[in-house]
């Protein structure tokens, strides 16, 4: 993650710098090890929401210091975080190619899993590749419509009008 505080002039790496305009500016640092490949991240009322690895969504109301949420999902990986009306929504999967969907309406802090919104999702044991092979990118119109698809070019699509509630592949 890249942030700036000057309205786009100044930008800095979250967690160090590795390259020398980072560095031309004397800051290199963000927060805390966030200890996690960050894959989603999104912001809304005052609430920075990022996700990714490890089975880890973390919300910062500075964005600078992110708190662990403490889900506990083994091997989950959580592709995708939105804010949508009126609730922060992540998808992603398990390496058993469980599909994932969450959603926390209290700013990101405490978050309500669901594992039954995907179906037919791929069995097959290796890491990426076949059809249905889980949810990955989010969209919403913040009308109650929400979408996730996958990276596959067939069945790849669920989509929800409660607010990503119940999402029908």
């Amino acid at each position: 993650i890249y942030y700036c505080r000057d309205g786009g002039y100044n930008w800095f790496k979250y967690d160090g710098a590795n390259n020398y305009r980072e560095r031309q500016y004397s800051y290199s640092g963000l927060g805390q090890n966030h200890g996690m490949d960050i894959l989603g991240l999104t912001y809304s009322n005052g609430t920075w929401v990022i996700c990714g690895e490890n089975s880890k969504i973390m919300y910062s109301t500075d964005g600078y210091n992110f708190t662990d949420t403490g889900i506990t999902l083994s091997t989950a990986i959580f592709r995708d975080v939105i804010y949508h009306v009126d609730r922060f929504i992540v998808v992603g999967k398990k390496t058993d190619h469980t599909g994932y969907s969450g959603y926390s309406t209290d700013g990101g802090i405490t978050w309500t899993m669901n594992s039954t919104h995907f179906p037919g999702i791929s069995s097959s044991t290796s890491g990426y590749g076949g059809a249905r092979m889980g949810p990955f990118l989010l969209a919403t119109d913040n009308s109650g419509t929400v979408i996730a698809i996958s990276e596959n070019d067939t069945n790849n699509l669920w989509y929800s009008h409660d607010s990503g509630l119940n999402l029908t592949g």
